[in-house]
């Protein structure tokens, strides 16, 4: 399976927040957590992949996060530490197929360039401070 910035479609997503709603704490995520803990976990397959056994295969999401990916992932994203190894259950299997995080930048730059410059787009994003 091919990396892709947000590896689902709507019928995933309405699984995933079903499922994040039945649970006791995850019910109380904020979009911003969601997307904060699959680009994060994402950004860190190497290092969970490092904590998988010699031979395991690495196409799939390791089943329990190290603790200091977990302790990471908390800090990270504000959500419970207690709560993050059943947030990973939930959602490994996106993360783990997840384009890298300087991938999806990228692909940013260059929809603003073929499609935003020509009307005066930017992916520069006003500060409060001035423009960059």
């Amino acid at each position: 399976m091919g990396t892709a910035p947000f590896p689902f479609v709507m019928a995933d997503l309405s699984a995933i927040l079903k499922s994040l709603s039945q649970h006791p704490v995850l019910q109380d995520l904020s979009i911003t957590q969601l997307l904060t803990f699959l680009t994060q976990s994402s950004v860190l397959k190497q290092h969970i992949i490092l904590a998988q056994l010699a031979g395991e295969p690495t196409s799939n999401a390791l089943q329990i996060l190290p603790p200091l990916v977990r302790e990471f992932l908390a800090n990270g994203t504000s959500i419970a530490l207690q709560a993050i190894q059943d947030a990973w259950d939930i959602l490994k299997d996106h993360a783990w197929t997840m384009s890298p995080l300087a991938d999806r930048a990228e692909m940013e730059k260059i929809a603003f360039r073929e499609f935003g410059w020509s009307k005066g787009f930017s992916a520069c994003r006003f500060s409060g401070w001035g423009f960059c």
